[in-house]
């Protein structure tokens, strides 16, 4: 596989957009297979065109990445520039901050930290594919942690991994039992649950139409599905996307 990856990918840039997009679905089964065959070999599609691989909205990098996809480094062209990416996904956490998902102890170490952004391509299973910037905040410190995955067309977050403001001990800590009140933790939780409803529902101008709940909660934690209707130009369109709260962290889209 490898060895055939290195004869087509000349022939792939020399084609015309039309041919290119029909061959996009092989070109990421091959991606697949090479990553499944623990290949390191680093694959650059700089000439690729943008517009072939991406639409105007925000919903295929939302949906590619809440899928199973193979992820390529890129080091050409962007729609965003490494500050503007970044700048995005600052703009999040200050918007998270002021929907109670992010303390402001936790945002003021960020800032003085400061994050990293680097572009990478993301391709499905089916042939579709998306450019977005990974942008990280390496505290080394858990509980200030913190990464957001960016489209690179929309400037719009499609993935967040930040530390979770939900206390699974409640008030039975602070009285020194040793058990975890059941119905105290599963309040806990759904008022996280509801923070990130809000925050979801502004930051998208989308709706929750609907809420899988999951069987059991636990300290451990709880996975929820959201069903999230967005409104582009076009027509509305509905994603399934995950969103994971535990202990020590909120994740959505993973």
């Amino acid at each position: 596989m490898k060895h055939d990856l290195k004869r087509y990918l000349p022939l792939l840039f020399a084609l015309p957009p039309v041919a290119l997009g029909a061959v996009m679905p092989w070109l990421s089964a091959a991606f697949q297979d090479a990553r499944m065959g623990n290949s390191q070999e680093s694959l650059e599609l700089n000439a690729v065109s943008l517009t072939l691989l991406q639409d105007d909205g925000v919903e295929q990098a939302l949906r590619i990445i809440s899928s199973e996809f193979a992820t390529i480094p890129w080091t050409g062209g962007t729609a965003l520039s490494k500050t503007q990416a970044l700048r995005a996904a600052e703009d999040v956490l200050d918007e998270m901050r002021s929907f109670g998902l992010l303390s402001s102890e936790d945002r003021h170490i960020l800032s003085k930290v400061g994050g990293t952004a680097e572009p990478c391509l993301i391709v499905a299973g089916d042939g579709s594919s998306a450019l977005v910037w990974n942008c990280r905040w390496d505290v080394g410190e858990w509980a200030s942690s913190c990464s957001i995955t960016v489209d690179d067309v929309s400037g719009k977050a499609v993935r967040i991994s930040t530390a979770s403001l939900v206390n699974v001990y409640g008030e039975s800590a602070k009285a020194g039992s040793v058990q975890v009140d059941g119905t105290e933790l599963r309040e806990e939780y759904y008022i996280l649950l509801d923070l990130w409803y809000c925050f979801l529902t502004n930051y998208y101008d989308a709706d929750v139409l609907t809420i899988m709940e999951p069987e059991d909660i636990s300290e451990e934690g709880a996975k929820f599905l959201l069903d999230l209707e967005l409104h582009p130009d076009k027509s509305p369109q509905t994603c399934r996307l995950p969103l994971e709260l535990s202990y020590n962290e909120a994740r959505f889209n993973f």
